[in-house]
């Protein structure tokens, strides 16, 4: 819908976005995340309307643990997730603001997720 702000994601009801940190792994690591424009045909919307977060509380509560960041096209220089020990699942909640002057149609788009040794830059 047009003139949307901050609409939940539908895997946010289930808790259905989970950054899982194999076991496998022998380090700590820090995660970080960007995303490319929705793209429907001709038309774009810029992934900046995404905003994520590691809880449901969205701005005007109080946020106990991680703020909520605004997702953008580079990895960025400060992880999201710092020093996550191996074993580690992190829920993510994503909620989208969609301009009414967006064009409708059925838009696309990747986020990617990039977990580096703890103090390494992606």
């Amino acid at each position: 819908d047009i003139n949307t702000t901050n609409s939940s994601a539908i895997g946010n009801v289930n808790n259905s976005y989970v950054i899982k940190v194999d076991s496998v792994t022998t380090v700590n690591v820090d995660v970080f995340k960007k995303g490319n424009n929705f793209t429907s045909g001709v038309n774009i919307l810029d992934i900046k309307n995404v905003v994520y977060d590691d809880d449901k509380v969205l701005e005007g509560s109080l946020d106990l643990t991680n703020p909520e960041t605004i997702l953008t096209n580079n990895y960025g220089v400060t992880p999201y997730f710092s020093n996550v020990i191996p074993g580690t699942n992190k829920s993510i909640y994503y909620f989208i603001t969609i301009p009414q002057s967006q064009k409708a149609g059925d838009y696309s788009t990747t986020i990617f997720i990039k977990a580096v040794e703890t103090g390494a830059l992606p």
